[in-house]
């Protein structure tokens, strides 16, 4: 791949007057791509939702590696995101925890020692102009692969979490703003042209509104706790929503739990005031999933235990407060987010129960619910593994997962296309591996799309190490 030039020609038209002039690459604004799958879950609306198509023809592993320390730790969280040219992947092994790739699985640029093995924590994220954000518990960073100075360097810049917490994938807000919401931590907020850090806030049972000193002295000498999170955050223009649970709790599978509405204003001149709470819903957790928006509305899940029973909650934003929609059942604890179909509803991974279900937004009811062991027929029973990313078009969507087989002294996993148009039927198949029990070759975060010479690949990781992409012979329209 060509080198990105380091500056662009600016063309604005002011009052009839043509103006042309010179813009630094590094003064660009941090703009996702419609399509590609650019964060975690595709989307600020935590969709899981690519409108892009898949591959088609012969399809098969094009490409895989396996050779790097951070290739070789394998990725325990989403893995990929792509802006449909380059792809950038978060591992959790010794070094080069972050590696960039180019549609053939040429690595751009990998990270070294930049970043620790908990950045596989979170997702990272892929503007238009190519440029990477990325975080683990220590620091944030953004890079350019594809425009490296005289010396080679391409990180543009590097920001401390001051206070620690583990993140859970970064996203953007409409200003620009980077949000990162931790476990263990604070709220942060940065400036994604330059890093710097703009506020924090710690999440306690009461927003008491302390300021960041007084902060500090109640994470650290107080029995009183706070709210933190295992999930991605939803935007909103500049709203945030967040699924977190009650860090003191003494039990794990009984959490207090609640759903934030946070408002972020980074022009407030009293940082204090920069991330202000409009309401919060409580709820009985923990929750498994990132929740989902879909218009103005929340769905998310509850009582992520065995013991107790999980259901669906949709809630509405009515603006300073919420209304709750409605509440439905689901048959077993999920830990993989909704994914939005967007012919309507949602799909809903019960990899307990073996299978995908497809509910409404209106009420909650059953739509659809796919065998994945039926649809792959190969033996051994194989159920859901991943998350689920929607690829295809709005009149034929593509459901893409991955499903796993554990059978005595064995295991298979499968990457799979479901032509949610064509009765929910098989598309293709694709083995990914096949060996012992403990066989850790499986996906289970995302699958974002490149494309070249308009033929699609899914790229993906696997929790024991490896990143992968999906090609087929032909070109599709899908």
């Amino acid at each position: 791949m060509m080198k990105k030039t380091m500056v662009i020609l600016a063309v604005l038209m002011m009052n009839g007057t043509l103006f042309v002039g010179i813009v630094s690459a590094k003064e660009l604004d941090f703009v996702l791509p419609e399509t590609g799958g650019a964060m975690a879950h595709c989307d600020s609306k935590m969709s899981d939702y690519i409108n892009m198509p898949v591959p088609a023809g012969d399809v098969k592993v094009v490409w895989h590696h396996n050779e790097m320390p951070g290739e070789k730790g394998g990725s325990k969280g989403l893995g990929f995101s792509s802006n449909g040219e380059i792809a950038a992947a978060t591992f959790s092994g010794l070094k080069n925890n972050l590696i960039i790739y180019d549609y053939d699985g040429n690595r751009l640029w990998t990270s070294g020692n930049l970043l620790n093995a908990l950045a596989c924590a979170s997702a990272p994220i892929i503007d238009v102009h190519g440029r990477v954000i990325a975080c683990d518990n220590k620091v944030v960073i953004m890079v350019d692969p594809l425009d490296a100075d005289e010396d080679g360097v391409i990180l543009e810049w590097k920001s401390e979490l001051i206070h620690g917490g583990l993140p859970i994938s970064p996203v953007i807000l409409e200003d620009g703003t980077i949000f990162i919401v931790t476990k263990g931590g604070p709220i942060y907020i940065f400036d994604s042209k330059d890093g710097d850090l703009l506020a924090t806030k710690y999440l306690y049972k009461e927003d008491d509104g302390y300021g960041p000193f007084l902060s500090l002295l109640m994470k650290y000498f107080s029995k009183k706790g706070f709210y933190e999170t295992i999930n991605s955050p939803c935007i909103n223009g500049n709203r945030v929503y967040i699924s977190t649970q009650f860090n003191r709790d003494p039990f794990i599978f009984f959490r207090r739990a609640r759903i934030y509405a946070i408002d972020v204003d980074c022009n407030n001149p009293n940082k204090d005031d920069r991330l202000q709470v409009a309401w919060h819903y409580d709820f009985n957790g923990p929750s498994g999933a990132s929740p989902l928006l879909i218009e103005n509305t929340l769905y998310f899940d509850a009582e992520r235990c065995v013991l107790r029973r999980p259901q669906i909650i949709a809630l509405t934003d009515m603006g300073d407060t919420w209304q709750e929609k409605w509440k439905s059942r689901i048959p077993n604890p999920i830990d993989s987010s909704l994914a939005l179909d967007p012919r309507g509803g949602f799909w809903v991974v019960d990899a307990f129960g073996g299978c995908l279900i497809r509910k409404s937004t209106e009420n909650g009811e059953v739509l659809n619910v796919i065998d994945t062991d039926r649809i792959v027929n190969k033996p051994g029973t194989h159920r859901p593994c991943s998350v689920v990313t929607i690829c295809g078009s709005s009149d034929r969507p593509i459901l893409i997962h991955a499903v796993m087989s554990i059978e005595p002294l064995k295991s298979s996993c499968y990457v799979i296309a479901v032509d949610l148009e064509d009765n929910n039927n098989l598309l293709w198949k694709v083995k990914i591996s096949e060996g012992t029990i403990l066989s850790l070759d499986f996906p289970f975060g995302q699958y974002p799309v490149l494309m070249e010479n308009e033929k699609p690949r899914l790229v993906f990781t696997t929790v024991g190490g490896d990143a992968w992409a999906i090609g087929g012979s032909s070109s599709t329209a899908t």
